[in-house]
């Protein structure tokens, strides 16, 4: 299984990487989602690991789904319930919010790969 992890953050993208290798995925790096999205990844992936340092791209996540089915996780630091339930309503299949724990979020990918046949992107 293959997943495409856009990060901006290098030393976050190292340890999201290692995380989701753990996991049994294979990974491709992206910086930017919007790159993503007007040119397609280099790989068809079953999940996108999106980790945000900004605020949360709920357009641009609305305009993912409408691309593709393939899983999305979004990793953000604290935000509002509101903005959560847009970013669900969006089409975010999972949110993780900063600090998060490694083990936990191993975890939680496989249980969603698990769980959906996951669509390729």
């Amino acid at each position: 299984m293959h997943a495409l992890l856009i990060a901006q953050d290098p030393d976050e993208a190292a340890v999201l990487s290692f995380v989701l290798q753990r996991a049994g995925l294979t990974i491709t790096k992206a910086r930017a989602l919007e790159r993503v999205l007007h040119t397609g990844p280099d790989e068809p992936a079953d999940i996108v690991v999106l980790a945000s340092r900004e605020s949360p791209p709920v357009a641009q996540i609305r305009r993912f789904r409408a691309q593709t089915k393939a899983l999305l996780l979004v990793i953000v630091g604290q935000i509002d319930e509101h903005v959560q339930v847009d970013l669900i309503e969006a089409g975010t299949d999972l949110i993780v919010l900063r600090p998060f724990s490694t083990r936990l979020l191993s975890v939680q990918v496989r249980a969603l790969l698990r769980r959906t046949a996951g669509a390729p992107f």
